[in-house]
């Protein structure tokens, strides 16, 4: 992406996070199948890196409170989505690198910086380390 557009893009949340709040919110509605949805899976770009960071149900609770979240989620949709970005076919390892964020904030701020760092030299000179 940072190759084609001469830009680093840094996103919190992205399209399959997007399906899966929509999977939750609209368990009726066929999005996956209408124009708009396809058009926006076309139209979005694909990350040089892409990072699912996860805490476990619990931990998610406790940080909602403690950061005095205004509209938190409850127990039930949180193991729903922990269930949904733990699952392969939604987000596949190949493409998500999984971080358990119950490490540290400096070990995992760093592990990003250097997987970042690293894809963005291969990216912009098209060599492999």
């Amino acid at each position: 992406m940072q190759q084609f557009l001469g830009r680093v893009v840094i996103c919190d949340r992205y399209i399959d996070d997007t399906r899966l709040d929509f999977r939750r919110n609209f368990p009726t509605i066929a999005f996956e199948r209408m124009l708009l949805w396809r058009v926006l899976e076309w139209v979005t770009p694909t990350p040089d890196a892409a990072f699912l960071l996860w805490v476990p149900v619990d931990e998610s609770l406790r940080r909602s409170k403690e950061k005095g979240e205004p509209f938190p989620d409850d127990e039930e949709t949180l193991a729903w989505r922990l269930k949904g970005y733990m699952d392969d076919s939604m987000f596949p390892p190949d493409r998500y690198i999984r971080m358990d964020c119950r490490e540290d904030v400096s070990k995992i701020s760093g592990e990003i910086i250097e997987i970042v760092t690293e894809r963005l030299v291969i990216s912009t000179c098209g060599c492999r380390f």
